[in-house]
């Protein structure tokens, strides 16, 4: 196989990994609901862009298409940088806190993770440009939403714990507010994806019953 292949496929994989994070839970962390889907992401997202880096160098498919979007992100995130660094406290606004998990190294792994997917998701095996796999992420995506949605019945069924010891559902996220966002995010995806489907009324109904799942965890 190729270098070209398999530098393709462990980005696609590590792309399609991320979608499963809101899983994963680490109970040996002080912020477990946190700080391991934080690092678990960082360390995908740095692994997928160097493989990334290598593969546009070799081949140009799969480098960033001009966008607005992309003009628009990149000088987002260059003010970022300027502000950052002129602010009060620049170290915290560069590397955040355990609990928070966020400033410029969270919002700059966001950006190399913008430029991955947005680059290797329009691209097919041989090369060619497609949409397919933009759509397969997003249903994977959704398979993972409804796993949480099952888990938030569980919880609604005092079958399984809420991590805020309230009545508010939180699936694996440990904040209520963190899920009803997440779940907004997959109702959207849902209606986007049932409006592309006209004319497969099975698929559309699919869909629908994802956006009253999440509806009803809200």
């Amino acid at each position: 196989m190729r270098i070209e292949s398999i530098l393709k496929y462990f980005v696609w994989g590590g792309l399609f990994l991320i979608l499963f994070l809101p899983l994963y839970v680490s109970d040996s962390m002080f912020f477990p609901f946190i700080t391991g889907k934080n690092f678990a992401f960082r360390i995908i997202v740095e692994l997928i862009t160097g493989a990334w880096i290598i593969l546009a160098l070799r081949d140009a498919t799969y480098r960033p298409k001009k966008s607005l979007i992309l003009y628009a992100l990149g000088a987002f995130v260059a003010v970022m940088a300027v502000a950052d660094v002129l602010s009060e406290n620049p170290f915290k606004s560069f590397w955040s806190n355990y609990e928070r998990m966020e400033g410029f190294v969270a919002l700059a792994h966001f950006f190399a993770y913008f430029l991955v997917a947005s680059s290797m998701l329009a691209v097919s095996r041989t090369g060619s440009v497609i949409t397919n796999l933009w759509e397969r992420f997003f249903q994977t995506s959704l398979v993972v939403n409804a796993v949480l949605v099952g888990y938030g019945i569980l919880q609604l069924g005092g079958k399984a714990v809420i991590n805020q010891g309230s009545t508010r559902i939180d699936a694996t996220f440990g904040n209520a507010t963190y899920f009803a966002i997440y779940l907004l995010f997959h109702i959207f995806i849902a209606a986007f994806l049932a409006v592309r489907h006209k004319g497969y009324e099975f698929i559309r109904w699919i869909y629908g019953a994802v956006i009253l799942a999440d509806l009803f965890m809200l």
